[in-house]
């Protein structure tokens, strides 16, 4: 059951932490086959989600009118950003994941630069729905990887050989403190279902909105043990990233928070 947003105390961060690491270790033991029925049930709940509600707190931590001319038009650009990100987000890695279980590497669009020869591998957008219903691809947005002189496209390989655990039984912490509500909903994706990490978010308390929408989507993962949701303030992300049982963090938000973990 989805609960309220509470304030996380420091004094909590203990008992989350060993809950989250024990199950590590089972979510890496699933491999990248028994991850992707998980993904599947994630896409199922999100593909149900109240995106309304969702960036209506989004409005309100912004300070803007929810009934304004602008808070309207935030609003139902947020809307379509955060569901058309999280669908593709979802989509390409479900891909990936079935030709890796069937021991295929992942599929490219690769091409040679004219000028150095370069490998040139096309990210973004890669899929119909990326290219129709991405609001970034829409105005125009793309992305490439460029590797370096002399070098050929060998992930997929690499890929291959360490589905089966890529950073399994580790524990990564998410500091949710982004200014638009997809960027923390796919960090936690990307350290589930392509690092294979077992993920703790920590939601700045301004962002606390994210919570309980983070809670009903993730709940199946949240029961099996591998992921948790709180909100909490400084002191609470302090020990969570020094906590000795956690192997990395991700940050998405201020330099200052970057430089307190780092240096």
């Amino acid at each position: 059951m989805c609960q309220a947003p509470k304030i996380f105390l420091a004094s909590d961060v203990d008992a989350t932490v060993e809950r989250v690491a024990a199950g590590s270790h089972a979510w890496a033991a699933l491999g990248v086959e028994g991850r992707l029925r998980h993904l599947h049930t994630l896409r199922s709940k999100l593909s149900r989600a109240d995106f309304a509600a969702w960036t209506a707190g989004s409005i309100h931590a912004q300070g803007l009118d929810p009934n304004s001319d602008l808070g309207r038009a935030q609003q139902v650009a947020e809307m379509m950003t955060l569901s058309a990100v999280a669908a593709g987000e979802l989509g390409r890695i479900a891909d990936t994941c079935k030709r890796l279980a069937a021991g295929k590497p992942p599929a490219l669009k690769l091409r040679r630069s004219a000028t150095s020869e370069q490998v040139v591998c096309s990210t973004f957008p890669v899929t119909r729905y990326d290219k129709w219903c991405n609001p970034l691809a829409l105005a125009g947005f793309s992305s490439e990887v460029w590797l370096a002189p002399g070098a050929e496209a060998t992930q997929g390989g690499e890929a291959i050989k360490s589905s089966s655990t890529a950073d399994g039984g580790r524990v990564c912490v998410v500091l949710g403190a982004g200014n638009q509500d997809f960027l923390t909903l796919v960090d936690c994706i990307d350290k589930l279902f392509v690092r294979g990490c077992a993920v703790i978010v920590k939601h700045h308390p301004v962002r606390q909105h994210q919570h309980e929408h983070i809670l009903r989507c993730f709940e199946p993962l949240i029961e099996l043990g591998v992921f948790a949701s709180v909100v909490g303030d400084a002191e609470v992300g302090a020990k969570l990233v020094h906590h000795e049982s956690v192997a990395s963090v991700h940050l998405t938000g201020g330099v200052a928070t970057h430089d307190a973990i780092v240096w």
